[in-house]
């Protein structure tokens, strides 16, 4: 157990620098995070919705934004610029990936889009949005938005169905 306690506490060691250089490259960012999930649907064409978006610093070169969208029959991983909004790579997954954690069903209930649930999200808690997931949480769909604010992380839910904020974190 104890070495156990030791491993955990290193790993949070070395990932928070790594979190803080995130934090200080999505500082430098042009883009939010609901313009790049905005430009990554447009990328993959009408029908599709942002479903994930995580924002991934790169040291002194721009950071990016890598967004996760559902569309038909396919999931889709499209990674945005975030300085300037371009397209810089655009990869087809298989939707089973998606689907083991949540239902076709429940991604076409969410009429909540990632757009509205961050400004939601920013609205309430203050802060940029650096990533958004769509989630299953005791039977409800909801946005799970992590925000930065002065340097810290909160995280906000949004219920899917109807935008509410339900609670930070």
């Amino acid at each position: 157990m104890r070495r156990r306690t030791i491993l955990a506490g290193l790993a949070l060691l070395v990932a928070a620098p790594a979190r803080a250089a995130d934090h200080r490259a999505f500082e430098r960012a042009k883009l939010t995070l609901a313009q790049a999930a905005e430009a990554a649907e447009r990328a993959i064409g009408a029908g599709a919705r942002a479903v994930e978006v995580e924002f991934e610093g790169r040291g002194d070169r721009p950071g990016r934004f890598e967004v996760k969208v559902a569309a038909a029959e396919a999931l889709f991983e499209v990674k945005i610029n975030a300085e300037t909004g371009e397209v810089m790579e655009r990869e087809e997954k298989r939707l089973e990936r998606l689907l083991r954690r949540m239902t076709h069903r429940e991604l076409m209930v969410a009429q909540t889009t990632l757009a509205q649930a961050v400004a939601a999200a920013e609205r309430e808690a203050g802060g940029r949005a650096i990533g958004a997931e769509l989630e299953r949480d005791d039977g409800r769909v909801l946005w799970d938005i992590e925000l930065i604010r002065d340097g810290r992380s909160q995280a906000v839910k949004v219920n899917a169905a109807d935008g509410t904020v339900l609670r930070r974190s």
